[in-house]
């Protein structure tokens, strides 16, 4: 597969704060539908799932790309916080992934921090619908706004997302935590 232009596509970033780490989602659409109208897809799918993320979970910002640059521009944006139990700061490393594939093979993946467990990880590190079920909610609005936002994977073409969700640990914060 050849490399693609990272500015392929137009891009949706929602900046966010998870147990004092700050985090990016970016979400690559289609152009036809306007950037801000998007952002507030996104904000109510948050507002729909608090129970998901921990109470130190806050998205606080929306940027935008337009296809062809790599210059990001503010989109109007009200702070998302969230209620109930806070992520344990020993668990900031700790993220969700939601992965899917387009017909070329290209992968998208969504890394989530900050998402609230009220049980162990599963031992085999995979989540679905009977072991998480606030995230089995949150993770069907999401692939319902992927739908309505048009949501790409870097060639432009519409994924076909996996119906489970991988629980993992960023590498990066675990060497820090043990340093």
């Amino acid at each position: 597969m050849s490399p693609i232009n990272p500015n392929n596509t137009a891009r949706l970033y929602l900046d966010y704060v998870a147990a004092t780490k700050r985090h990016t989602l970016v979400i690559r659409y289609t152009t036809g539908i306007i950037a801000a109208a998007a952002a507030d897809i996104w904000r109510q799918v948050l507002l729909a799932n608090e129970a998901a993320f921990g109470s130190n979970v806050e998205f606080d910002g929306a940027r935008v790309s337009e296809l062809g640059s790599n210059v990001t521009n503010p989109l109007p944006w009200d702070i998302v916080e969230f209620v109930g139990t806070a992520v344990p700061t020993v668990d900031a490393p700790r993220f969700v992934s939601l992965v899917g594939r387009d017909p070329q093979g290209y992968r998208v993946r969504y890394y989530f921090y900050g998402v609230n467990f009220d049980t162990l990880e599963p031992a085999d590190y995979r989540l679905t619908g009977e072991e998480l079920p606030v995230w089995d909610a949150f993770q069907t609005d999401f692939l319902d706004a992927m739908t309505e936002t048009s949501a790409v994977t870097i060639a432009g073409n519409l994924p076909v997302m996996k119906n489970y969700a991988n629980v993992g640990y960023n590498a990066y914060y675990q060497r820090k935590a043990r340093g």
